[in-house]
Protein backbone atom coordinates (compact mmCIF):
# COMPACT_ATOMS: atom_id res chain seq x y z
CA UNK A 1 0.00 0.00 0.00
CA UNK A 2 1.15 3.50 -0.67
CA UNK A 3 0.34 6.68 1.21
CA UNK A 4 -2.18 9.18 -0.09
CA UNK A 5 0.52 11.74 -1.02
CA UNK A 6 2.41 9.06 -2.99
CA UNK A 7 -0.82 7.95 -4.66
CA UNK A 8 -1.53 11.55 -5.67
CA UNK A 9 1.98 12.00 -7.04
CA UNK A 10 2.67 8.69 -8.76
CA UNK A 11 -0.69 7.12 -9.56
CA UNK A 12 -3.42 9.72 -9.87
CA UNK A 13 -1.99 11.59 -12.91
CA UNK A 14 -1.80 8.34 -14.89
CA UNK A 15 -5.30 7.30 -13.88
CA UNK A 16 -6.66 10.69 -14.93
CA UNK A 17 -4.97 10.43 -18.31
CA UNK A 18 -6.22 6.87 -18.83
CA UNK A 19 -9.76 7.93 -17.97
CA UNK A 20 -9.52 10.77 -20.46
CA UNK A 21 -8.44 8.42 -23.23
CA UNK A 22 -10.80 5.50 -22.56
CA UNK A 23 -14.49 5.91 -23.33
CA UNK A 24 -15.96 3.95 -20.40
CA UNK A 25 -13.98 3.54 -17.18
CA UNK A 26 -14.39 1.51 -14.00
CA UNK A 27 -11.81 1.52 -11.22
CA UNK A 28 -11.42 -1.69 -9.21
CA UNK A 29 -10.92 -0.57 -5.59
CA UNK A 30 -9.83 -3.71 -3.77
CA UNK A 31 -9.63 -4.00 0.01
CA UNK A 32 -10.16 -1.76 3.00
CA UNK A 33 -6.58 -0.49 2.80
CA UNK A 34 -7.47 1.16 -0.53
CA UNK A 35 -10.29 3.26 0.92
CA UNK A 36 -7.84 6.03 1.78
CA UNK A 37 -7.56 6.65 -2.00
CA UNK A 38 -11.31 6.85 -2.67
CA UNK A 39 -11.57 10.63 -2.34
CA UNK A 40 -8.77 11.09 -4.88
CA UNK A 41 -10.44 8.70 -7.30
CA UNK A 42 -13.81 10.40 -7.02
CA UNK A 43 -12.22 13.67 -8.13
CA UNK A 44 -11.46 12.19 -11.56
CA UNK A 45 -14.24 13.71 -13.64
CA UNK A 46 -13.91 11.17 -16.46
CA UNK A 47 -14.09 8.13 -14.15
CA UNK A 48 -17.48 6.52 -14.77
CA UNK A 49 -17.76 3.92 -12.03
CA UNK A 50 -16.07 2.23 -9.08
CA UNK A 51 -16.08 -1.47 -8.26
CA UNK A 52 -15.57 -1.63 -4.49
CA UNK A 53 -14.43 -5.03 -3.21
CA UNK A 54 -14.03 -5.14 0.55
CA UNK A 55 -11.59 -8.06 0.52
CA UNK A 56 -11.26 -11.46 2.13
CA UNK A 57 -12.18 -11.73 5.77
CA UNK A 58 -14.29 -8.55 5.70
CA UNK A 59 -18.05 -8.21 6.18
CA UNK A 60 -20.13 -8.48 3.01
CA UNK A 61 -21.29 -5.56 0.84
CA UNK A 62 -24.33 -4.77 2.99
CA UNK A 63 -21.91 -3.56 5.69
CA UNK A 64 -20.32 -0.93 3.43
CA UNK A 65 -23.36 1.24 2.62
CA UNK A 66 -21.47 4.45 3.48
CA UNK A 67 -18.81 3.62 0.86
CA UNK A 68 -21.43 2.99 -1.82
CA UNK A 69 -23.28 6.19 -0.86
CA UNK A 70 -20.07 8.21 -1.10
CA UNK A 71 -19.44 6.85 -4.60
CA UNK A 72 -23.04 7.54 -5.65
CA UNK A 73 -22.92 11.07 -4.19
CA UNK A 74 -19.90 11.75 -6.42
CA UNK A 75 -22.11 10.90 -9.44
CA UNK A 76 -20.16 7.71 -10.18
CA UNK A 77 -21.67 4.37 -11.05
CA UNK A 78 -21.20 1.41 -8.74
CA UNK A 79 -20.28 -2.06 -9.98
CA UNK A 80 -21.78 -4.19 -7.20
CA UNK A 81 -20.89 -7.85 -6.77
CA UNK A 82 -22.55 -10.11 -4.24
CA UNK A 83 -25.34 -12.45 -3.34
CA UNK A 84 -28.93 -11.36 -3.69
CA UNK A 85 -29.46 -10.68 0.01
CA UNK A 86 -26.65 -8.11 0.04
CA UNK A 87 -27.61 -6.61 -3.32
CA UNK A 88 -31.18 -6.14 -2.14
CA UNK A 89 -30.03 -4.23 0.96
CA UNK A 90 -27.50 -2.05 -0.90
CA UNK A 91 -29.90 -1.26 -3.77
CA UNK A 92 -32.49 0.06 -1.29
CA UNK A 93 -29.92 2.52 0.07
CA UNK A 94 -28.21 3.38 -3.22
CA UNK A 95 -30.75 3.20 -6.00
CA UNK A 96 -29.05 5.00 -8.91
CA UNK A 97 -26.06 4.00 -10.97
CA UNK A 98 -25.82 0.36 -9.91
CA UNK A 99 -24.31 -2.25 -12.19
CA UNK A 100 -25.17 -5.55 -10.56
CA UNK A 101 -23.34 -8.88 -10.76
CA UNK A 102 -25.03 -11.17 -8.30
CA UNK A 103 -26.18 -14.63 -7.64
CA UNK A 104 -28.16 -17.00 -5.50
CA UNK A 105 -28.05 -20.69 -4.76
CA UNK A 106 -31.78 -21.00 -5.46
CA UNK A 107 -32.77 -21.20 -9.15
CA UNK A 108 -36.38 -20.07 -8.59
CA UNK A 109 -35.22 -17.08 -6.57
CA UNK A 110 -32.77 -16.28 -9.37
CA UNK A 111 -35.62 -16.20 -11.89
CA UNK A 112 -37.65 -13.94 -9.58
CA UNK A 113 -34.68 -11.59 -9.18
CA UNK A 114 -34.28 -11.33 -12.95
CA UNK A 115 -37.95 -10.37 -13.21
CA UNK A 116 -37.61 -7.87 -10.35
CA UNK A 117 -34.72 -6.11 -12.09
CA UNK A 118 -36.46 -6.47 -15.47
CA UNK A 119 -33.67 -8.47 -17.09
CA UNK A 120 -34.94 -9.85 -20.41
CA UNK A 121 -34.83 -13.65 -20.65
CA UNK A 122 -32.81 -13.54 -23.87
CA UNK A 123 -29.85 -11.96 -22.02
CA UNK A 124 -30.12 -13.85 -18.77
CA UNK A 125 -28.89 -17.26 -17.89
CA UNK A 126 -29.66 -19.15 -14.71
CA UNK A 127 -28.18 -22.44 -13.75
CA UNK A 128 -28.24 -24.32 -10.54
CA UNK A 129 -25.01 -24.82 -8.70
CA UNK A 130 -24.19 -28.42 -8.12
Amino acid sequence: MISTPMFEQFTLPYLKRACQEIEHTIYHLDGVNQLNHLDCLLQIEELDAVQWIYGDGQPSSRHWIEVYQKIANAQKGIFLIGYYEDIEIVSKQVSKGLYINGGTHDRQLGIEILKQYQVPNRRASCRERV
